[in-house]
């Protein structure tokens, strides 16, 4: 529906087109109101509008979650969607912005930032030759590939909402059944345009061995002495060689699950003690029927649903809802016999990690403190287990996840290091597809191992994708993997890097514990080091409560945008490592979960999510972080004593994006009282704040003219001394802040 918006502002800066929200006075009253304009034209267009990237030249639309309380005890949670008049910006404030965050002269400045580090760029006729050579030398006369053919399908697989306006049940069912019936469709499609090219490859020899429904893309076994007539063809836009393996440690560590490296579980959410609510990973989303739902893509057999610690209870069924074989393509239902080589078995060390239960009888062996030590972080959240061994597999994977409708993907596994992002490589495809599909893919970093390595690339590329969360690893210490652990071991990421910047999001503890077997048994507890394999999980089970509470507090279809939630957990990082920037080793530091409500929040304290669209003419969006009841900008309280706001602003392609990430706070004269400057896809700002005015801008410097950007912007503030009753349990950390943006952000890293 094409809109004005520019004339539905109506001569104002600002409107209100929908909010709902919910208000607890201070003896525990709650109240809830939903407001919408009587605008039924722009009502109508706020589907569209919502939509990741939507951008109009004159209006800007912001979606936002908002989480208010004060020390008398009243809070307010809620989701709106405002339209704001944009304001163009000239280069004269860029130049002042870069001078004040840098203290140098802007043509200073410029000539003293270093030549960037250029990914390599591979033509279609580098990658065959790249097979070809590695067909040589294994002495294969046949090799697999993973080819993409010219054309492209017209059916379009519908999304789920991006407007926080709730379907119905039924018009739930009724989209997810058209979902289903679009790739269907879209399939039938796609075999359609391959069919001349299929008909040549299986004249010279070749089998398409995949065809796949997301995109013109198939698999294929090819004699390697067609490779060069293949690479010249004209419908064959892109060949990739397959291999992948599994970022498995050589041994693993035993850890107490009640410690869990301190990422804020037990009491505080609910997961062992109740005091503020439980999350569990129950919730049933609008994706699914299952509660939270979970891929865990393996590329390693050691995975089994025959163990009580993925039961619901006692005497439940099984919270594995499918498994799924893409081993051998097409993917199909079921799994191989779990296999343990060498022990504890890969796939169950990370299900024990993210999802295993041990609270509810599951196992009448198990009891006492012994069950804590078993147990998950998402106990309640439901699996699918997908099974895959090379890189044309990842495609299938995502398919997969998109046709269960998971909320979750755990990918502890990756290829090479290659820290490629170009949109065409076969599993940076399927991760972007799957953010758009809108499903948070949390991956591991990689391993690094003692030999040498090209320092300005260790990652993978599954995990540098924009479409990704990595997790960086710690070991049982708390500390992050260094040469000096064991050299015998691989080690977690020393320095998460691809050739834009940091890849790393957060760190997470590398600690496989006590993981469950591929028979109903346990693995003994053994020392040793670990791998970001089992980093992953944490996050993938802490994003599975996340989601929980974004869903039952804010918004089901703010949980479900992928971007949002990178954002909002790169709030959930200590700061470890870092000064404020994002850190190649720790990202933006330790895990530590955080609720954004007032069982999380310090009151008096404010917290905002926030999605808008950058463009080269208007490339920012401002917050005024406390306004008095009329709405103006005021004076921060002085009981708060921490600020601190993320950003993550979707680039189709970091590698070769030369611009910079600002978060910028400034007193109510536009002057700066701190800033940070990142290169790359997100960066992270905190200060601890003054009896006084701020507003904090996010703004991304050196858009290409005529470029728009999403961006997802997360702050908050509150009074974290946790010396008064107005916060949440003791055991939530204060967020580590500093006044001087050269000292670091926390003491024990």
């Amino acid at each position: 529906m094409q809109v004005d918006l520019g004339a539905k502002l109506n001569g104002q800066d600002v409107i209100e087109v929908w909010a709902r929200e919910r208000r607890v006075d201070r003896r525990g009253r709650a109240q809830e109101e939903v407001r919408a304009t009587d605008d039924r034209e722009l009502l109508a267009a706020l589907e569209a509008i919502t939509q990741e990237g939507f951008a109009d030249p004159t209006v800007q639309v912001l979606a936002e979650d908002y989480s208010y309380g004060d020390e008398d005890g009243t809070s307010v949670t809620g989701t709106r969607v405002r339209l704001e008049r944009r304001v163009p910006e000239n280069e004269a404030d860029v130049t002042r912005k870069v001078e004040d965050a840098t203290g140098m002269l802007f043509d200073e400045w410029v000539r003293s930032r270093p030549p960037r580090p250029v990914a390599p760029e591979r033509t279609k006729e580098d990658r065959v030759d790249q097979v070809r050579a590695r067909a040589l030398e294994a002495g294969e006369s046949e090799v697999t590939v993973f080819l993409r053919v010219a054309g492209e399908p017209a059916t379009q697989v519908p999304r789920f909402p991006s407007s926080p306006v709730d379907l119905s049940p039924l018009e739930l069912s009724d989209l997810r059944l058209a979902r289903l019936e679009a790739m269907t469709a879209r399939g039938e499609e796609i075999l359609t345009l391959q069919d001349g090219f299929v008909r040549w490859l299986e004249e010279n020899g070749g089998v398409a061995t995949v065809r796949h429904w997301l995109d013109n893309s198939l698999v294929a076994r090819v004699p390697a002495d067609l490779l060069g007539e293949l690479g010249a063809r004209e419908d064959v836009t892109w060949v990739q060689g397959t291999g992948l393996r599994p970022l498995s440690p050589s041994l693993d560590q035993q850890a107490i699950r009640a410690d869990a490296g301190g990422i804020q579980v037990a009491h505080y959410w609910g997961v062992w003690a109740p005091p503020w609510g439980d999350y569990y990973g129950q919730t049933i989303s609008s994706r699914n029927d299952h509660g939270i739902y979970v891929g865990i893509v393996e590329a390693s057999r050691g995975l089994s649903t025959n163990h009580e610690g993925l039961d619901d209870w006692s005497w439940g069924d099984s919270r594995v809802e499918s498994t799924w074989d893409c081993r051998t393509p097409p993917c199909e239902a079921g799994l191989p016999a779990c296999a343990t080589p060498p022990p504890p078995p890969h796939g169950m060390a990370v299900a024990s990690i993210l999802l295993s239960d041990y609270l509810d009888g599951q196992h009448p062996q198990v009891t006492g403190t012994e069950r804590w030590k078993r147990t998950g972080i998402a106990r309640e959240a439901s699996a699918s287990f997908i099974l895959l061994d090379s890189e044309a597999d990842t495609h299938e994977a995502a398919e997969v996840a998109m046709q269960e409708g998971v909320d979750i993907v755990n990918y502890s596994t990756a290829s090479e290091w290659d820290c490629e992002t170009d949109p065409l490589l076969e599993q940076v495809d399927a991760v972007n597809d799957a953010y758009f599909d809108g499903i948070l893919w949390i991956a591991a970093q990689g391993n690094q191992e003692v030999s040498c390595y090209d320092p300005t690339c260790n990652t993978s590329s599954e995990a540098a994708a924009f479409g990704s969360v990595s997790v960086a690893g710690l070991d049982a210490a708390a500390e992050n993997g260094s040469i000096d652990d064991n050299f015998a071991c691989w080690l977690t990421s020393s320095d998460g890097r691809a050739y834009w910047g940091a890849v790393a999001d957060l760190a997470a503890p590398s600690a496989a514990y006590r993981p469950m077997d591929c028979a109903d048994d346990f693995e003994a507890t053994r020392d040793s080091c670990a791998g970001t394999s089992y980093s992953a999980p944490h996050v993938a089970g802490g994003s599975a409560l996340l989601m929980e509470h974004w869903i039952e507090t804010f918004s089901d279809a703010h949980a479900h945008q992928p971007g949002r939630m990178h954002s909002v957990l790169l709030m959930m990082a200590d700061g470890c490592g870092a000064n404020d920037e994002i850190d190649g080793r720790w990202g933006a530091g330790r895990f530590k979960m955080r609720r954004f409500d007032a069982a999380g929040l310090d009151a008096p304290y404010r917290a905002v999510s926030a999605s808008f669209t950058a463009t080269a003419a208007d490339p920012g969006q401002s917050w005024n972080l406390y306004t008095d009841a009329n709405g103006n900008l005021a004076n921060m309280p002085s009981d708060a004593d921490a600020i601190v706001a993320t950003a993550f602003c979707r680039l189709n392609n970091a590698s070769t994006f030369e611009g910079l990430i600002s978060l910028r706070l400034e007193n109510e004269l536009g002057q700066e009282i701190t800033s940070v400057l990142q290169s790359g896809e997100k960066t992270k700002l905190t200060w601890n704040p003054g009896y006084q005015k701020y507003v904090l801008e996010a703004e991304i410097l050196f858009m290409p003219a005529g470029s728009s950007i999403p961006c997802y912007v997360m702050w908050a503030w509150e009074d974290s001394d946790r010396d008064d009753a107005n916060g949440p349990n003791p055991d939530v950390d204060p967020w580590p802040v500093g006044t001087d943006p050269s000292a670091p952000s926390c003491d024990s890293c």
